[in-house]
């Protein structure tokens, strides 16, 4: 039965965090553009030549950081932690593509992810080192 936000009425837990996620930005060493790809469901990050079904996000691209949603649902968040119902509904209802530059600013980026397993995490970029990117993380299990 949906909730009045238009989200599943569930019972969610915490499967991970909060706790600090690093993503760097993949360089090329070779004439390839790898990416550096993020899987919520188990917290991992790795750099990549390509993404696969367990990708929730991808940051990479040859000539300019940018940050790519992978999985069927992401969008941008509220910056002060949401309960996992809203983050839910913000991730289907506030869809990006891509978020390069300006975008990634730390403080003001927050991203909500249904993730490939249909768990639901909330991402706050906290900080910036570099083209590298450090987010605040929780992941809820449904």
């Amino acid at each position: 039965m949906p909730a009045p936000d238009g989200s599943r009425a569930t019972n969610y837990t915490v499967l991970l965090g909060p706790k600090n996620l690093r993503v760097p930005r993949a360089v090329a060493d070779t004439g390839d553009c790898p990416d550096t790809v993020v899987d919520l469901d188990d917290f991992l990050v790795v750099t990549v030549a390509y993404a696969d079904e367990d990708t929730d996000l991808v940051y990479g691209e040859c000539f300019q950081a940018e940050l790519r949603r992978a999985s069927a649902y992401a969008g941008l968040g509220p910056t002060t932690q949401p309960s996992p119902e809203a983050c839910e509904s913000a991730a289907r209802s506030e869809p990006f593509s891509f978020l390069r530059g300006k975008d990634l600013e730390p403080g003001e980026l927050a991203l909500c992810v249904v993730t490939s397993e249909g768990n639901v995490a909330w991402m706050l970029l906290i900080r910036r080192d570099g083209e590298d990117l450090l987010f605040r993380t929780i992941v809820w299990k449904s």
